[in-house]
């Protein structure tokens, strides 16, 4: 046999070799598995890096998106467009391109992103904020800022806008990854209903009536309990009178008596508020005498324009707070500037329960250009006074004294005075008063007059009125103050003669005004004399102030809204596309559930598209007219309204305020009449939601390299 002995070293060596590499391959390739891993690891890091900044991009972009529908949204609660549709996306797009491009938009447009909003990621309008400012431009780039790249554009695309070729990148490590991107802004949201967006901010339910013209009072005695609005007036005619208990009462226009009718306003709780632009009581042409009369208790009476006593007889007395906040410089005419005037005869104003007596304007002097002529405003011409109370009487304080007047010495002039005079009128140096003496200098303008030729109805000729002319309001003022010491006994013959009733004032402390005002005693006589202190930025703030907080209620029933008015508060209150045609009864048990018929204890809602009267009816509810509402006699517990006149007669009105809010809730069946509420479907059983309106941001070309 031959010898095998090396045999077995040499088989275990091949075998330990054959381990070895074995054991080496699975090393290598365990170790190239690692670096593998490692690399994948770097790259998944760069890649979520890189999509971290686009997610950061996205949300600022979405944002900025957001903020300007929000916006538009608002631009559409106030501008009514048949397609609001169409109005808030083109109002979002249009606002957006500008935004991101500072450049106009129009269709079909493309511009750069404004660098502001991509170079600095600390400032909170860029559409990198947030990102970590020691990675922004090293570590993470927007690749669109690199020399010779082609800038990030805005493009819009019908109703979208596109950011096209978004290019950003992640770089740490040796390791960089790239997206690119197009970026696509969309609004989305179902169909704007027309509707809405004019809801009324203030609380509708606490008022009793409202009235988009005339709450009226024509004959006999009625009360209302609870808040009243009148887009126009709250009048008490033919000797009616209406009792009203409130805590607001709105009128458009003005508060006034005519006829004999009173008014007799207090405050829920022992506060009213009172706004409106005018307050007044009308003479009757007729002749008649009979006493009107006008009392607001326990009140902050914010009044636009004036508080006139035109009707004989009449009795005004206010208690609370009196603000007459408008001044000539706030109006295009004198005539817009708040003040007191007196106008009639044996009538009585009691103020002397006011705690502030706040009156930032003067009177003036409407004088006619045909006397018994036509009424209308441009018939007159307005005359500056200094008075910020003013009495019948006083007018004649306004003609240029006789005794200044050139040549002639009287006032008004004859046709060929006038024209004899060619202009040179008045002589502001003359002295003229009968309890002492005093001249135009110093008070009247460089122009010193301003003649009117009055003609009266049966005269061919006008005779030539010369009244003055103030230099300045504060100089009217000082003139009447210096004038009403001077001819002290003249201003209290006129007022004797013209027999003006008693004016009772509250204490001088109380009193701030932008003119003089005078007290008269109850024979006649005027016993002091108080000179405005208002300062004029004072009467600016709050004139400000004020005018913004009435508009706002005219419009909106809410003092802080400043949109544009609808003309129309029930049409921002009711659903009128709901109401039915003709007149339909809806009727509720006392446990607010829909009945089949009348329920004695129960609820009863009436709506119309034309008027509705009612006679002796007794029912708590809530009525709605596409027209007028007119109530005889009977009780009525709940809220009118109206967009024609609301009448009372001899009726008892009181608010719903505690349970109209829940019978409206529990029947959505009533709730598709008012704008607040979401339309339910069209067998009124349950509401739906308004559908989501957003902005959604997508990716589109999307591209990693």
């Amino acid at each position: 046999m031959k010898n095998n002995r090396g045999s077995s070293l040499i088989l275990v060596i091949i075998c330990i070799a054959f381990a070895g590499i074995l054991g080496t391959t699975v090393l290598v390739s365990s170790t190239a598995n690692r670096d593998m891993k490692a690399v994948d690891e770097m790259a998944k890091e760069n890649f979520y890096q890189t999509e971290s900044g686009l997610d950061i991009f996205m949300a600022n972009l979405s944002q900025m998106a957001e903020d300007e529908m929000g916006k538009a949204y608002q631009y559409v609660l106030t501008h009514y467009s048949p397609d609001n549709d169409s109005l808030l996306k083109s109002e979002v797009k249009r606002n957006l391109f500008y935004k991101l491009t500072d450049t106009a938009y129009s269709d079909g447009a493309t511009a750069p992103v404004k660098p502001a909003l991509l170079d600095d990621c600390t400032a909170k309008d860029s559409l990198f904020y947030g990102v970590d400012p020691a990675i922004y431009k090293t570590g993470l780039r927007l690749l669109n800022l690199e020399s010779g790249a082609v800038p990030l554009q805005v493009q819009v695309d019908g109703d979208d806008l596109v950011l096209k070729d978004l290019s950003v990148s992640y770089l740490e490590n040796g390791y960089e990854t790239t997206i690119t991107t197009d970026v696509r802004v969309k609004v989305e949201f179902t169909k704007l209903n027309v509707e809405t967006p004019v809801t009324v901010k203030g609380d509708y339910m606490d008022y009793s009536i409202i009235s988009d013209q005339n709450v009226m009072v024509p004959e006999g005695g009625s009360t209302v309990s609870g808040n009243v609005y009148a887009g126009d007036s709250l009048v008490a005619d033919n000797s009616g009178n209406l009792k009203l208990s409130a805590k607001r009462l709105i009128a458009g226009s003005e508060v006034r008596t005519q006829r004999g009718g009173s008014l007799d306003i207090s405050g829920m709780a022992g506060h009213v508020e009172v706004w409106t632009k005018n307050i007044q009581t009308v003479r009757d042409v007729t002749g008649a005498t009979g006493g009107q009369s006008i009392q607001i208790s326990g009140a902050d009476c914010y009044v636009a324009d004036d508080m006139t006593i035109g009707a004989e007889h009449s009795t005004v007395g206010i208690t609370g707070n009196y603000y007459g906040y408008m001044t000539v410089g706030g109006g295009v005419t004198a005539a817009d500037s708040s003040a007191v005037v007196i106008n009639s005869g044996r009538s009585t104003l009691d103020l002397s329960g006011l705690n502030t007596l706040w009156l930032a304007g003067r009177s003036s002097l409407r004088v006619p250009d045909i006397y018994g002529g036509d009424k209308s405003a441009g018939a007159y011409r307005e005359i500056m006074e200094g008075e910020t109370i003013s009495y019948k009487g006083n007018q004649l304080a306004y003609l240029v004294p006789g005794e200044c007047i050139k040549e002639y010495g009287h006032n008004p002039l004859t046709k060929a005075e006038y024209e004899a005079l060619r202009g040179d009128i008045v002589d502001t140096a003359a002295q003229f008063g009968t309890d002492g003496k005093m001249t135009l200098a110093g008070y009247v303008a460089s122009n010193p007059c301003e003649v009117i030729p009055v003609r009266f109805l049966s005269e061919a000729e006008p005779l030539y009125y010369v009244y003055l002319k103030f230099k300045t309001g504060a100089a009217a003022q000082e003139y009447f103050l210096r004038y009403s010491q001077v001819n002290k006994s003249q201003l209290d013959t006129y007022a004797d003669v013209l027999q003006l009733g008693e004016v009772k004032l509250p204490a001088n402390a109380k009193i701030k005004t932008n003119g003089t005002v005078l007290r008269v005693n109850d024979s006649h006589q005027i016993t002091d004399v108080v000179s405005g202190t208002i300062d004029s930025g004072e009467a600016f703030l709050k004139q400000s102030e004020l005018k913004q907080k009435f508009s706002g209620l005219v419009a909106m029933l809410d003092e802080n809204y400043n949109g544009v008015a609808t003309g129309s508060l029930v049409n921002s209150i009711v659903r009128m596309s709901e109401i039915p045609a003709g007149e339909v009864h809806l009727y509720f048990d006392k446990d607010m559930k829909k009945t089949d018929g009348p329920d004695a204890d129960g609820f009863e809602v009436i709506v119309a598209t034309g008027d509705l009267a009612f006679n002796s009816k007794e029912w708590k509810g809530i009525v709605i007219a596409k027209g007028k509402i007119t109530v005889q006699g009977g009780k009525f517990s709940g809220m009118m309204l109206a967009t024609d006149d609301i009448t009372l007669r001899s009726a008892d009105v009181t608010g719903g305020s505690s349970f109209i809010k829940e019978l409206i809730d529990k029947n959505p069946i009533l709730q598709r009449y008012f704008m607040n509420y979401p339309l339910p479907p069209a067998d009124g059983e349950g509401g739906e939601e308004a559908g989501a309106r957003n902005i959604s941001v997508t990716f589109e070309n999307w591209k990693k390299n």
